[in-house]
């Protein structure tokens, strides 16, 4: 596995093999997606996402479980490391976002380009190879 970049902000990007080959897992420690913060974060998990794609990996889901907030900067980010994952062979999966995010995805129709999940566990089973469903 390769290790995430190196940061020396506030935040923290957790990056995990999971137990379905070819999955990976971005969990996003920061509470707050504004601009301040992407600019932190947006070089760390585009690095990630292209790490990935050279290992082999079809999906990488963001586990946005610990952001409370996303501005328009946040579902800029979102879309913009869609466009990145697709380009690159990856499928972009985001789970467990709190009932506020949630909400503000939906407005923004966010769900229509990126498959969102409830759950770690929802996102997992939608990665698996078809003949395991």
């Amino acid at each position: 596995m390769a290790s995430p970049p190196e940061s020396n902000s506030a935040f923290e990007v957790q990056v995990t093999d999971l137990d379905v080959e070819g999955v990976a897992c971005i969990a996003l420690t920061e509470a707050n997606l504004n601009h301040f913060s992407i600019q932190a974060i947006d070089p760390d998990v585009r690095q990630i996402i292209a790490i990935k794609a050279g290992e082999s990996y079809r999906d990488l889901i963001i586990d946005i479980s610990k952001v409370e907030i996303v501005d328009s900067s946040g579902v800029g980010l979102f879309v913009s490391l869609h466009n990145m994952a697709g380009q690159l062979g990856v499928k972009l999966h985001v789970c467990g976002a709190d009932p506020k995010v949630a909400r503000i995805m939906r407005i923004m129709q966010l769900h229509r380009v990126i498959p969102f999940h409830a759950s770690m566990e929802a996102a997992m089973k939608a990665c698996k190879p078809t003949e395991e469903v």
